[in-house]
């Protein structure tokens, strides 16, 4: 059985889309009975070196792989270009479903930072739209950098790149928050979602999460 496991996973790891052995991956995972089998298996694989981590099979349950992809999205988070083939990647790896099987689960808040576009912030005018865009637009933003941040409590180089992405988008509206946010404004009715957000922020989002 190990030796076949073995071959399953160098068949996912050069994505050598040997029908039946993606069959039996698939089918594995799928089976709620031996699906928590499969990480044993997966515990004793080691990774070789030598392998294109972005020619991978994107049902891979590799980890590993993931992170690499992290580090190197990040290291061209500048680089459009770049960043434009790696979305594609990165969106189907988020989309397929033996993925999220395995509990690879950090790409759509990646999608989230990267593809969040912050020049309608420059033309909020009040308070009240300022509360409207961070309910409606920012708030993924704020979940997706704390997801993250969660995950790698122990890895903070790996997320730094992203956080720094964060910041540069929430200062930009604690800026205006801070405009807006003067004592004729402090009865708003919902000036709670944002006073909040805002301590956090500073808390651990715009300071602590990110300047550690």
């Amino acid at each position: 059985m190990g030796e076949v496991v073995g071959k399953m996973l160098e068949n996912l790891l050069f994505n050598r889309k040997n029908e039946t052995l993606d069959h039996v991956y698939a089918s594995w995972l799928d089976s709620m009975s031996y699906k928590e089998s499969f990480q044993p298996y997966l515990a004793k694989f080691n990774l070789p070196s030598g392998f294109d981590p972005w020619a991978v099979s994107l049902s891979h349950p590799f980890k590993q792989v993931d992170e690499q992809w992290l580090k190197e999205v990040g290291e061209n988070l500048q680089n459009k270009d770049k960043l434009a083939d790696f979305l594609i990647k990165i969106s189907a790896r988020h989309d397929n479903k033996q993925a999220q099987v395995v509990g690879i689960n950090i790409w759509g808040d990646v999608k989230a930072l990267i593809e969040f576009d912050g020049k309608h912030i420059s033309y909020l005018s009040s308070l009240s739209e300022t509360i409207g865009f961070y309910v409606s637009h920012f708030y993924k933003l704020d979940s997706a950098i704390r997801r993250l941040y969660s995950l790698f409590l122990n890895n903070r180089k790996l997320i730094e790149p992203f956080q720094e992405l964060y910041k540069e988008q929430v200062t930009i509206l604690l800026d205006m928050w801070f405009k807006f946010f003067n004592n004729a404004t402090l009865q708003h009715p919902r000036r709670g979602v944002l006073l909040g957000w805002a301590r956090r922020s500073f808390e651990c989002g715009a300071t602590q999460n990110i300047q550690h």
